[in-house]
């Protein structure tokens, strides 16, 4: 991967991560051999990492401005996790998952637990349990159902997932992949300000695109009447007051108006047999949450 790519991107990692974690040393050389800058420091989430990027296309040599990563990780030691995970300790661990997000202005999260994974796979036989592990699910009453019961609920519901590793290579390798996803998605979407969409997706579209760009309102066209119950007609009207997606969405969030094309008119037939009817409402705040939203478990269309 070319260090082009890392340009701008800082890992800042919690001084008691570095104090706390063996192997962290090694980490550290690694982050450098890379040309990955790394910042040491008190952090708003003990034992927490996050990512920030400086947009590597900007004019501006002075504009400093860095975008966080939304993500967060935290390493957690076994013992403690393994007992905040039983059924009594449970909602103090969500408490925890909610304020680490909160404090770090993130929604998405992981967990570090060194040697989650072995111990994971340990309860399912009972008989193979060693010795630690054993003092472990008899303290916690913790079985295996109620060990995955946790940890699918905390991703579920909390959008926090647990990672595990057993050696400080697998720790190092850990961080560098998620600094890696970390960098080229932020160097992805830098130039998302300027992307119309991507015509590559449609692939069952009709509309042909040549290399000047030529057919690409046809495209729009043919997305708009993928919306249950969308005329050629009513597509046609949008596509003329908003000829791209980019446009209609940038006008959706200046307006904060999900009522925005409501009132376009769309004209039906010729002659004495044509009439005039609006978009209406209801197509209009489809299409908004369609262009605006940022979950992706919103529906876009009720059945």
């Amino acid at each position: 991967m070319s260090d082009k790519v890392y340009s701008g991107v800082k890992v800042w990692i919690d001084k008691n991560f570095i104090q706390n974690t063996k192997g962290a040393g090694e980490l550290l050389t690694n982050l450098e051999k890379s040309s990955i800058q790394t910042i040491i420091e008190k952090l708003p989430v003990e034992n927490g990492i996050f990512w920030t990027r400086r947009p590597s296309n900007s004019k501006d040599i002075s504009n400093n401005q860095e975008t966080q990563h939304n993500h967060l990780l935290v390493k957690i030691d076994l013992d403690n996790f393994v007992e905040k995970l039983s059924s009594a300790n449970f909602v103090n661990l969500i408490k925890f998952v909610k304020n680490s997000k909160q404090n770090a202005q993130v929604t998405q999260m992981s967990l570090i637990v060194p040697g989650f994974k072995s111990f994971q796979k340990s309860l399912k036989n009972t008989d193979n349990l060693k010795e630690n592990e054993l003092v472990r699910s008899k303290k916690t009453k913790l079985n295996k159902y109620d060990l995955n019961k946790a940890v699918i609920s905390l991703e579920l519901e909390e959008n926090c997932c647990i990672r595990s590793y057993d050696t400080t290579d697998e720790l190092r390798d850990l961080i560098l992949s998620y600094t890696k996803s970390v960098a080229e998605y932020l160097s992805k979407t830098e130039g998302a300000d300027n992307l119309i969409f991507c015509d590559k997706s449609v692939e069952k579209s009709q509309a042909k695109i040549s290399k000047d760009g030529q057919g690409l309102i046809n495209l729009w066209k043919d997305i708009l009447e993928s919306f249950p119950l969308v005329s050629s007609d009513q597509a046609l009207a949008i596509c003329s007051q908003y000829p791209s997606p980019l446009l209609l969405k940038n006008a959706y969030e200046q307006t904060s108006n999900s009522l925005l094309i409501a009132d376009i008119q769309v004209r039906r037939g010729a002659g004495v047999l044509s009439n005039v009817r609006r978009i209406g409402p209801e197509l209009s705040q489809k299409i908004h949450k369609f262009l605006t939203s940022r979950s992706s478990d919103q529906l876009i269309v009720n059945n």
